[in-house]
C-alpha cells in the first residue's frame, strides 16, 4: 500500500516541462499586456505639426541623364521653402523622423508619378525638432522618362 501511494503521489506532481510550460505562459501573457498598454498610449497621441511649404522658381531643361545615353529627358528644377515645428511629433517611442519632400506630376504615359526630392533625418535626442529653411535646392535630380513635365 506504501509503494501504491508514493507512485500515485509522483504520478500527480508537475514535472520540470509542465512547470516551465506555465511560467513561460505567465511571462507571455505579461509582456503581451504590456505591449497593448504600449500600444494604446501611443495610438492615441494624435500630434498633428505645423508645416509651411512653398514653392519657387520652378522650371524644366532638356538634358541628358547619363552621358553614355544621347536620348534627351525632361529635367525639372524648384526652390521651396520650409518650415515646420515637428517638436509635438516626437513621444517616448519615436526616436527619429524621415522627413521628405515629394513631387507628383502627370504625363500622358503615366497618370500618377511621384518623385522623392528632397529629405532629412531629424533625431530625438539633438532637440532640434525645428525646420526654417529658404531657397533650398532639390537633394535629388528630378528627371522625367520623356518630355512629359514640359
Amino acid at each position: 500500500n506504501k509503494q501504491l501511494s508514493t507512485r500515485r503521489l509522483k504520478m500527480t506532481m508537475h514535472n520540470f516541462v509542465s512547470r516551465a510550460n506555465a511560467v513561460f505562459a505567465y511571462a507571455f501573457s505579461c509582456i503581451a499586456i504590456a505591449t497593448f498598454f504600449c500600444f494604446v498610449t501611443a495610438y492615441f497621441d494624435q500630434a498633428t505639426p505645423n508645416v509651411l511649404l512653398s514653392v519657387n522658381d520652378v522650371s524644366v531643361k532638356s538634358a541628358r541623364q547619363y552621358h553614355h545615353i544621347t536620348t534627351r529627358f525632361d529635367r525639372g528644377y524648384l526652390t521651396f521653402n520650409l518650415r515646420a515645428d515637428l517638436a509635438p511629433l516626437f513621444n517616448w517611442n519615436t526616436k527619429e523622423l524621415f522627413i521628405y519632400v515629394t513631387a507628383e506630376y502627370a504625363t500622358p504615359d503615366n497618370r500618377f508619378n511621384e518623385v522623392i526630392v528632397w529629405d532629412k533625418i531629424l533625431q530625438r535626442h539633438t532637440g532640434n525638432h525645428r525646420i526654417d529653411m529658404d531657397d533650398i535646392h532639390l537633394k535629388y535630380p528630378f528627371f522625367d522618362d520623356g518630355n512629359g513635365l514640359r
